[in-house]
């Protein structure tokens, strides 16, 4: 077909076209063969492990971020040597700009989660979270990336200039990223000088964290401030009805135990009498998977 004939057909055709001459053009041309990486080349694991996360425990946490740098220089050193055609520039470094991104992530929940570590002493790379501690992760998890910086602030884990710094690094990864069109287009030119002098950047910020980082906190002062102080789940404990809402099924404890007060649910409630305001309670705390919180369960009125 010529390029005249080409000209002539429809938007849509001329897609499909270009679609089925690349997989023609893959199936036929595009065997994998192995690459031996000469030594030296691509640093170890343990580099990044020893040179940026020292201040981390070890853990899995600790080594997938570790990965993710080493997958980082490993492929730039595939850029160097084969050189992708400048088409494939964009969709090379946007790949590598969300991995930087996932990796700012990485580090931020590493820092909030590395007092519930338990460092395993046969593999340095399968610490996890103590099971009791899981319901602190999950919260930790499933919060915003700037909720988390403020926390490390709180915490007196970064200063406030190195979180800032965090928190503006991974903004402007985010907002180069999103000038990725639904199309899978980029609207800027994202090429090996420009992906470098990010790279730079991050460098530089990572080894300023591993430079100022104090990780003091307990498991205990975590807990205190994701729940505002209030108890941790499995514990038994005495209040006061301060309200219940009969027509909504709910109400809330006054209670030693905390300096919020704590809700419970009609379906806790385990007595034929009804919930009453001033009514005397017993009750031991949960953890609500759905809302994150900490809830009193097997409440029950305390006969006087």
């Amino acid at each position: 077909m010529t390029t005249e004939e080409i000209e002539k057909l429809p938007p849509a055709e001329v897609t499909r076209l270009i679609s089925e001459l690349m997989r023609v053009y893959s199936d036929h041309f595009s065997e994998q063969f192995s690459v031996r990486i000469p030594k030296g080349i691509v640093k170890p694991v343990d580099f990044f492990r020893t040179e940026y996360f020292s201040f981390l425990k070890n853990s899995e946490y600790k080594s997938n971020i570790s990965y993710l740098l080493q997958l980082i220089d490993f492929q730039i050193w595939l850029y160097r040597v084969f050189r992708p055609a400048l088409s494939l520039e964009n969709s090379y470094f946007y790949q590598l700009l969300v991995t930087m991104g996932i990796v700012a992530e990485g580090i931020v929940f590493a820092m909030l989660v590395d007092p519930l570590i338990q460092t395993n002493t046969e593999d340095h790379t399968l610490g996890i979270i103590g099971k009791e501690y899981e319901y602190l992760s999950r919260v930790i998890e499933n919060a915003g990336f700037s909720e988390n910086i403020e926390r490390l602030k709180v915490l007196k884990v970064l200063s406030e200039d190195v979180a800032n710094a965090l928190h503006e690094f991974r903004k402007e990864v985010r907002n180069l990223v999103h000038l990725h069109s639904w199309e899978g287009r980029l609207y800027k030119n994202l090429d090996f000088a420009f992906f470098m002098k990010q790279l730079k950047t991050f460098t530089a910020l990572l080894k300023k964290l591993s430079a100022e980082v104090r990780i003091e906190t307990t498991p205990e002062t975590l807990q205190q401030q994701l729940f505002q102080n209030a108890p941790a789940p499995g514990v038994q404990g005495t209040g006061t009805v301060i309200d219940f809402f009969n027509e909504k099924g709910f109400g809330f404890i006054k209670t030693n135990l905390s300096r919020e007060n704590i809700f419970f649910h009609s379906s806790q409630w385990q007595s034929n009498q009804r919930p009453e305001k001033g009514m005397q309670v017993s009750f031991t705390t949960q953890f609500n998977e759905r809302k994150k919180n900490i809830e009193a369960a097997e409440v029950i009125p305390v006969v006087s």
